[in-house]
């Protein structure tokens, strides 16, 4: 990182309370890369073979580019050329940090895909287990439903028929209280009991 990125970084950096330790970073973070450079130069990062080589020539590049980003400013061309050769190391060390460690990324990537994975089955288990409840505990209703309903029919059919029964019991005692005070019709010759005429009378 140039010293005229981490100035923009710190001057965007929001509140006072942060700009201090991103200026400090910005300010610490060429000299890490130079010293990391300076020291894959030495070892070629612990690899071997080509790759070491070529780690080697990244740092080289890097340990020169350093200092000439500090020329950015007075010479263009040069500070230029050091940001190249910076972010080329950069670049390759990422890399090279990424294949190294390709199997450990890809265990935490399979584990965490499992895991994913696992908390899906058991959020759509759960929501088939709730969208089953729900849908059991609406049948339940409506068939509890369905039994009061039946339940009232019965009981209004009963108090149905018994009102029927009682009025039907209290018509016939009225009929027969009623009859019981009415004359008898007039006996006849021979006690026999006339029928009335058809002009109404005896």
């Amino acid at each position: 990182m140039g010293a005229a990125a981490a100035a923009a970084l710190a001057r965007q950096a929001g509140p006072a309370t942060l700009r201090g330790p991103v200026a400090l970073l910005g300010r610490l973070s060429p000299a890490w890369t130079w010293f990391g450079a300076l020291s894959d130069l030495v070892d070629g990062g612990g690899r071997t073979g080509w790759r070491a080589g070529a780690t080697r020539a990244v740092a080289a590049g890097a340990v020169l580019g350093v200092p000439a980003l500090a020329l950015a400013t007075v010479l263009p061309p040069v500070g230029l050329a050091g940001m190249v050769a910076v972010g080329a190391y950069t670049a390759w060390t990422t890399g090279s940090w990424l294949y190294d460690h390709r199997e450990a990324i890809g265990r935490a990537a399979g584990a965490t895909w499992s895991r994913a994975r696992s908390g899906g089955a058991r959020a759509g288990r759960w929501v088939q287990r709730a969208g089953g409840d729900a849908a059991r505990r609406a049948r339940d209703r409506a068939r509890r439903g369905l039994q009061r309903l039946a339940q009232t029919r019965r009981l209004v059919g009963a108090g149905a028929t018994r009102v029927g029964t009682v009025t039907g019991r209290w018509a016939l005692e009225l009929r027969r209280t009623v009859g019981a005070g009415l004359p008898d019709p007039p006996a006849g010759r021979g006690g026999a009991v006339p029928t009335p005429s058809p002009g109404g009378s005896w």
